[in-house]
């Protein structure tokens, strides 16, 4: 007869198996809870590592174009060559930040956008060239129908990059959500079962238990009493408890 047949037919036999009933169901609450909490760090990691730099860059080119084009726009009307310095070392930090947000997005709407940026770029390298001829009011005609429009365009679409990833981001937040409500529920209503699993284990080993020795207690009773006349106490277990009463008929 195998162990596990033999630990069954004991007391310590059926508390074990109840008591190990309740671990695992305990184990498989904490697993879920650990891939649970896992999905929800991945998220949070997810948006902190790639969501907020390409919203904040995005942000950043439509600021950096707004900026750029309103230097373009007062040097032509200053001739002043501050703003056309100012306007050349923004040419870095712009570059900058394509190459970042790049690096972090394959975004095909965003890949237009740089695309259309280059040639906003190649447009104000000829208009600088009409003002370096002496072509100023050229430059300022080519500056207001050909390359403030590229600008309007780029800067909206910055901005609408932006508040699709800022969309994004609060959807992510929604899931975060979501998943820390799904395990409280779902912790909550595990908890409730091995609760309810475990008073029923306690209340069938309890029965299994004083159920027997409330019979033996009842035949001793009635031995003491003198009474000898009685039918075999009748068991089916094969534990202590039964053993018990087979004594008891001896």
């Amino acid at each position: 007869m195998s162990l596990k047949k033999r630990g069954l037919k004991s007391l310590k036999g059926k508390i074990l198996v109840g008591f190990l009933v309740i671990v695992g169901l305990s184990v498989l609450l904490s697993g879920f809870m650990i891939v649970m909490m896992q999905l929800s760090n991945a998220e949070t990691e997810n948006m902190i590592e790639k969501e907020i730099p390409i919203l904040v860059a995005d942000e950043e080119l439509a600021l950096n174009m707004q900026e750029q084009t309103s230097l373009l726009n007062s040097y032509l009307l200053y001739d002043d060559e501050v703003y056309r310095e100012a306007f050349e070392s923004g040419l870095e930090e712009s570059i900058a930040l394509e190459e970042e947000v790049l690096a972090l997005s394959d975004s095909e709407e965003l890949e237009r956008l740089i695309n259309l940026k280059i040639e906003w770029g190649q447009r104000t390298d000829q208009v600088f060239s009409m003002v370096d001829a002496g072509n100023i009011s050229q430059a300022r005609m080519f500056l207001e129908n050909e390359v403030q429009p590229i600008a309007t365009e780029l800067a909206d679409g910055f901005k609408a990059l932006a508040a699709s990833r800022e969309e994004a981001i609060e959807q992510i937040g929604d899931d975060v959500i979501s998943m820390g409500d799904i395990m409280i529920m779902s912790s909550g209503a595990a908890v409730l079962v091995i609760i309810i699993l475990a008073l029923v284990i306690a209340f069938v080993m309890a029965g299994s238990i004083t159920k027997p020795i409330k019979k033996v207690t009842e035949r001793m009773h009635q031995l003491s009493e003198g009474k000898l006349n009685h039918e075999p106490l009748e068991s089916h277990l094969r534990d202590e408890s039964g053993q018990l009463m087979e004594a008891t008929n001896e």
